[in-house]
C-alpha cells in the first residue's frame, strides 16, 4: 500500500506498474488497485491511497512457476471460450512451464502439463515427445499414457493409441477402455466403408 497526504488541489503521482512486472528479481506485481481519496484535516488536505498486490517466490522453486503456468493456461482456455483468445497469455504459460522444467527437470508432471498445453494447440508431435518424457520419468503415470493415446488416435495412429490406452487402463484409468472400444467401432466402420467401394 502506498499512501500520501497533500494539500487539497495538489497533484500527486503514484508509481505505475504493469501486471507481472518484476520490481526486483523474484518479486513481481500481481495487480494494481485503484486510488482511494479521503479528506483529511477538515477537508484542507487529501489522503490518497493505492494498493498493489505483489508476490515473491524463490526463483529456485519450480512449483511457483508451475502453478503460474497452470493459471495462465486456464485463463487462456477461458479467454478462448469467450472468443477472446490471447496469444500473450498462452506464451506466458509456456514460458513458466519451461522455467519450471529447467528448475526441476526430473518432475514428470511438468512434462505432462506442457504436453497437455501442446495438445490443446494441436502441436501433436511435440505433445507426444513430452508425454514420452513424462512416461520415461514416471512409468506409472496413467494420465500420460491416456492422453498420449488420445493424441495418437487424433493423428490416425490407432494401433499405437490402443497400446497406450491399454496401459492407462492397466494403471487404473478405466475409461481408457471405452476409448479403445470406440476405436474398435471406428475400425469396423472403416472396414465397411472400404468394402462398399
Amino acid at each position: 500500500q502506498v499512501k500520501c497526504t497533500a494539500p487539497k488541489g495538489a497533484q500527486g503521482a503514484f508509481p505505475t506498474f504493469n501486471t507481472e512486472e518484476q520490481l526486483t528479481p523474484g518479486v513481481e506485481v500481481v495487480a494494481c488497485g485503484r486510488t482511494d481519496t479521503l479528506p483529511a484535516d477538515g477537508g484542507q488536505r487529501m489522503t490518497l491511497t493505492r494498493r498493489y498486490t505483489i508476490t515473491s517466490f524463490d526463483s529456485a522453486s519450480a512449483l511457483a512457476y508451475w502453478q503460474r503456468a497452470v493459471c495462465h493456461a486456464l485463463m487462456g482456455e477461458f479467454q478462448l471460450s469467450q472468443g477472446t483468445a490471447n496469444v500473450i497469455t498462452e506464451g506466458k504459460a509456456f514460458d513458466d512451464i519451461r522455467k519450471a522444467i529447467e528448475l526441476s527437470p526430473q518432475n514428470a508432471y511438468l512434462y505432462y502439463d506442457e504436453a497437455n498445453m501442446c495438445a490443446a494447440r494441436k502441436d501433436y508431435e511435440k505433445a507426444l515427445r513430452l508425454y514420452d518424457k513424462a512416461i520415461q520419468l514416471n512409468a506409472n503415470m496413467a494420465e500420460a499414457y491416456y492422453n498420449s493415446g488420445l493424441v495418437l488416435q487424433k493423428c490416425g495412429r490407432k494401433a499405437e493409441a490402443v497400446t497406450r490406452l491399454s496401459k492407462a487402463g492397466e494403471l487404473g484409468l478405466y475409461n481408457a477402455y471405452s476409448v479403445i472400444k470406440q476405436i474398435g467401432v471406428e475400425n469396423k466402420q472403416d472396414g465397411k466403408d472400404t468394402k462398399k467401394k
